[in-house]
């Protein structure tokens, strides 16, 4: 399925980003003149190293929206259009300390904003198919304890949620190969195909 894949990447992704993987990302491939650069917006660039998409050789149709809500167009080889867009949360913090990146215990990040507002949102879209194409969200989350992903997600992951807005689920979730501390997930959601 194209969206497991597209998640395998995205773990792929921070394997290879050896020692500071997709956390580090925002800070390592920052925008030029910019201390820091949203994940989301580093794996939706031109660089087949570090967009998902690419590696999986998608071919790019479009792309459009606006920072947080920006998205792209690509066709599957499956001959499947589908939007892609990305959204980051961390509810950690990490910080340069010497030669390498650790957790920092005493600063945290801000919870989460409305996830499920952005899901619903997906969800509305979903239905339209936006002229024959897929609707896809992925989330790249951050916590320092596995168990903090479920009130994280909330109720975008209940199965009467998913139901009622004809959408699919899928994810990853691996602790930091690098030892800082917290766990990294990867969700997607997408249109299910029975809201038409």
């Amino acid at each position: 399925m194209w969206q497991q894949q597209l998640l395998e990447q995205i773990q792929a992704i921070d394997i290879e980003q050896a020692s500071h993987g997709l956390y580090g990302l925002s800070e390592v491939k920052a925008d030029p003149g910019q201390p820091f650069t949203p994940v989301s917006r580093v794996l939706s660039r031109d660089d087949p190293a570090l967009n998902p998409a690419l590696r999986l050789h998608w071919r790019l149709l479009g792309k459009g929206g606006w920072k947080e809500n920006a998205y792209r167009e690509w066709l599957l080889p499956s001959g499947e259009k589908v939007l892609v867009s990305y959204t980051d949360f961390a509810s950690t913090k990490i910080r340069h300390y010497g030669n390498g990146y650790q957790l920092d215990r005493v600063h945290g990040k801000k919870e989460a904003g409305d996830l499920d507002a952005l899901v619903a949102r997906l969800a509305r879209l979903a239905r339209l198919r936006v002229h024959g194409k897929l609707t896809a969200q992925v989330l790249i989350a951050h916590v320092p304890q596995q168990r903090r992903f479920e009130p994280l997600l909330g109720k975008t992951i209940a199965p009467a949620f998913l139901e009622r807005c004809h959408l699919e689920h899928h994810s990853l979730i691996w602790e930091d190969r690098y030892g800082r501390g917290f766990f990294t997930g990867v969700f997607l959601w997408n249109a299910d195909g029975t809201g038409e």
